[in-house]
């Protein structure tokens, strides 16, 4: 009798093995399920979405078990909704909001926010990256945000036309007004600028102002108490917002334009001056082909005074406080501020100009833009006097009322007097609320 072996034992043994294999890659596959980071940032523009959209795949592949979920909008539609999605418990983990104490104060305040001061120091973010990308998100002692877009607000201009009218960047108020006079006689429209969008009125304000009231008295009102209510003051905002449109230096109808109506102005030539901050460099790499663009600071009342200029966090990186993954968004935040990899995609993708400190030897060989490195240039510079934005550090209701206020002088609905007076009043009260940078308190 012939004995044949039974397949039993090696059927079990396979069965058993394909359990094994089948708990060992359920376990594996739980311990690598991917995690999803989400992020609300407003890059929007074909440059700088294509920069971060290298980032952000660069990122996935240090982390393979994570995919980065970016919704970028607008920083206002981000200001109308990130308070009620954090308090939802709903919203992202990473978000790109304004981060001076006009926005970024209250968030705080309500716990929204993480508070990032130890990893500040423990990340070597103190020692890598600019003072102002600390000073704009710190209040109440602690820092609840990093700065991006080192920004200034000079006047870029048309170098073509200012030839053609035989004339060179002003030094002073009135030689800014002459060069306006002559474009206007050769049929130029002098300044291309906007009011329909509030961001307009409030940078073109505080860039008058701070032309004006030079750094100590700008500093004096806004960090240290002082009162807003000065002949400058006065006399800036009648200047800006009675004076230059009476004198046609703006575009037909320009209350009724919007900010992208208004750059076309400037891109078509069709006007010779632009006051905007380095956040422009994008689009004008992108719309202007025919013709070569300077740049100069904002004058000063009387020629000689040092230049007084705004300085901007343009935005920066916060945390929600809820975040499942606080370590994770860190890294996020930490790549994409504090190295020299991402560094190098900011300015040559983006032209968009990091926090992160770079010596010239670090940017030699870069494909950096002329534009940009002339903003590098001014912001590096210790002649030039800087102050922060007017929406870095007012009062949140004072804010609102700048918006609005502004308006109403450019359409005769109020005057001047009557402004300057309910903005002291405005800031007065927010600081007896604790909601400037000199009284802010988390409790």
């Amino acid at each position: 009798m012939v004995f044949k072996r039974s397949v039993f034992p090696c059927v079990l043994m396979t069965a058993v093995a394909m359990v094994i294999t089948l708990v060992i890659a359920g376990s594996t596959g739980a311990q690598t399920e991917r995690i999803v980071l989400k992020v609300w940032d407003q890059w929007t523009g074909t440059s700088d979405k294509k920069a971060v959209d290298m980032m952000d795949a660069n990122f996935e592949k240090m982390h393979p078990n994570v995919k980065v979920e970016r919704s970028a909008m607008p920083a206002a539609t981000i200001a109308d909704k990130i308070r009620p999605a954090l308090l939802s418990g709903t919203g992202p983990d990473v978000i790109y909001p304004e981060v001076g104490i006009t926005f970024l104060g209250p968030l705080a305040k309500a716990g929204l926010v993480m508070d990032l001061t130890e990893v500040w120091e423990k990340r070597g973010w103190n020692q890598k990256l600019v003072e102002g990308a600390k000073a704009i998100p710190t209040f109440g002692g602690r820092t609840f945000g990093v700065g991006h877009e080192i920004e200034y607000v000079p006047i870029y201009y048309n170098k073509n036309i200012f030839n053609k009218l035989g004339v060179t960047p002003p030094k002073s108020i009135s030689e800014l007004e002459d060069i306006c006079e002559k474009a206007l006689t050769a049929g130029y429209i002098p300044i291309a600028w906007s009011a329909r969008d509030w961001w307009t009125k409030t940078n073109l304000a505080t860039a008058i102002l701070w032309s004006y009231l030079g750094k100590e008295k700008a500093e004096e009102a806004m960090f240290r108490g002082g009162s807003w209510d000065m002949p400058e003051v006065r006399e800036a905002l009648q200047k800006a917002f009675i004076e230059w449109p009476k004198r046609n230096f703006y575009p037909p109808n320009f209350v009724a334009l919007g900010y992208d109506e208004g750059n076309m102005f400037f891109y078509q030539q069709k006007a010779v001056m632009h006051p905007e901050g380095n956040w422009m460099i994008g689009g004008y790499i992108e719309n202007v082909k025919d013709f070569e663009i300077g740049v100069f600071l904002w004058p000063r009342v009387k020629e000689g005074e040092p230049s007084c200029t705004i300085f901007f966090c343009g935005s920066g990186y916060v945390i929600s406080n809820s975040t499942k993954y606080p370590e994770l968004a860190i890294d996020y935040v930490d790549y994409l501020m504090a190295s020299k990899e991402a560094a190098k995609l900011w300015y040559e993708v983006a032209a968009t100009i990091p926090p992160l400190k770079l010596s010239e030897e670090d940017i030699a060989g870069w494909n950096i833009h002329y534009l940009v490195k002339e903003a590098i240039k001014a912001l590096s510079s210790e002649e030039i006097q800087f102050v922060p934005g007017l929406s870095m550090g007012t009062p949140a209701e004072a804010f609102e009322f700048l918006k609005t206020g502004v308006a109403e002088i450019l359409t005769g609905q109020t005057t001047v007097d009557e402004f300057v007076k309910e903005w002291d009043k405005l800031w007065q009260k927010g600081r007896e609320e604790g909601l400037t940078y000199d009284t802010f308190k988390l409790e």
